[in-house]
C-alpha cells in the first residue's frame, strides 16, 4: 500500500475563514466528514457549512493507480468452465 497523506484545507475556501478562527468562533475547526480508516475525508466549515476535500486526494489516487498497474495480473480461468456431471467431463 503506497504512503497516502492527508491534507487538511489552510482555510475554507468559500469564505476564507482560517481553522484558528473557526475554533475560536465555534470552538472547533472544520468539522471532519468521512469514511472511517481510510483517507476519503471531507472537511465542512461551521461558518459557511461549504465542503472541501483532502487537499492531497488528486496525489493519492496517482500513487493509487500507479501501484494498480505495478501489480501481477490476476489470474482468471479459461473462457469456459466445465462443471462436474456436464456431458464434456464423462
Amino acid at each position: 500500500m503506497p504512503d497516502l497523506k492527508l491534507g487538511i484545507p489552510e482555510k475554507c475556501i468559500h469564505c476564507g475563514m482560517t481553522p484558528d478562527e473557526m475554533q475560536e468562533k465555534y470552538e472547533i475547526p472544520f468539522i471532519v466528514l468521512g469514511q472511517p480508516n481510510t483517507l476519503l475525508l471531507l472537511f465542512q466549515c461551521p461558518h459557511c457549512h461549504g465542503i472541501m476535500g483532502n487537499t492531497k486526494a488528486a496525489d493519492n489516487l496517482k500513487k493509487l493507480i500507479e501501484e494498480q498497474k505495478q501489480r501481477s495480473p490476476i489470474l482468471k480461468p479459461g473462457s469456459r468452465i466445465i462443471l462436474p456431471g456436464h456431458p464434456k467431463m464423462n
